[in-house]
């Protein structure tokens, strides 16, 4: 078998030229070998090529959607931070006075309705966002935004009623709760005997009794209108003080002895007015005390609260 031999032809397609080489039998063998791991060679290359470029794709992938996962809790967490920001101004108290004011998300109810007798007038911001069982899952598949808007809700609505408890605590300020002094009450609003002629007359106040030189003080915030400092005796009100509260309300004190304020001033409640006197039609030391509203006298007791 040593001696045999393999001789291998090669022929030209062009012409009638052709070639061979001769070689041995165990040569023919190493070169078949040879070729096949080569081809094997090869072969395998394209394989891990492209089993490598077919894993580099697909990290690709994977780096993508992690990218994509990652900005989508980036925002989620921001949602729940703004939430929770949201939430914790819902439960600050706004404090007026002695009263405060807080709302909690869970207890409102889905649909706001308020109480006439909370003296609020109906506010145009919509009706509360509703989660119901029965709703098909595509709504409620984004429970996120529908807390964030029911959040939203709830502070249009404190925001409401901060806003109306704010007015009515300023317009509680220019309301003349307030006795204006200390003494006894002589004479009531409505008819009586007239001290001089015995003849009824209505009343437009009342009367206070109190020592000459007694300190009055203005029952709430307001301005003064105006101020009498010139008087008739025995006649009017004599030295007199009339102030506008604002929505409505004016008070006029009468038969001072003393005025400690200017007309156009400005003033506070328990802000010192004058003195008591008896200026004018008056048979001794007191204070006249009507309270006017919307351009009507009315009860001074109906207003003091003290």
């Amino acid at each position: 078998m040593q001696d045999r031999k393999i001789r291998l032809a090669f022929f030209s397609l062009r012409g009638s030229e052709y070639r061979q080489i001769e070689m041995g039998w165990y040569g023919f063998l190493l070169s078949v070998s040879l070729l096949f791991l080569v081809l094997g060679g090869l072969a395998i290359g394209v394989v891990w090529t492209l089993n490598y470029l077919y894993q580099q794709h697909k990290l690709a992938q994977v780096v993508t959607s992690h990218q994509e996962l990652r900005a989508s809790l980036s925002d989620w967490e921001e949602r729940v931070r703004d939430m929770a920001s949201s939430a914790a101004y819902l439960e600050r108290d706004t404090t007026g006075g002695a009263n405060s004011i807080r709302l909690v998300s869970s207890s409102l109810p889905q649909s706001l309705r308020l109480d006439a007798e909370d003296n609020i007038d109906p506010i145009a911001i919509g009706d509360s966002p509703k989660l119901s069982a029965s709703e098909p899952s595509t709504a409620k598949a984004d429970l996120l935004s529908r807390l964030e808007s029911e959040i939203r809700f709830n502070r249009e609505i404190q925001k409401a009623i901060s806003t109306r408890f704010a007015r009515d605590r300023q317009e509680a300020e220019h309301l003349p709760s307030i006795r204006p002094l200390a003494g006894h009450i002589t004479d009531l609003f409505g008819n009586r005997n007239d001290p001089f002629n015995e003849r009824i007359r209505h009343h437009n106040g009342i009367d206070i009794g109190a020592p000459y030189g007694t300190e009055v003080y203005s029952p709430a915030a307001g301005l003064v209108e105006y101020v009498k400092q010139y008087y008739s005796r025995g006649r009017g009100y004599g030295r007199a003080v009339l102030v506008d509260h604002g929505y409505g309300f004016k008070t006029l004190y009468g038969h001072l002895s003393k005025i400690d304020v200017r007309q156009g001033e400005r003033i506070e409640r328990w802000q010192l007015l004058g003195r008591v006197g008896s200026t004018g039609r008056a048979t001794g030391p007191h204070l006249h005390y009507e309270v006017w509203v919307n351009g009507g006298a009315k009860d001074p007791l109906q207003y003091i609260l003290n």
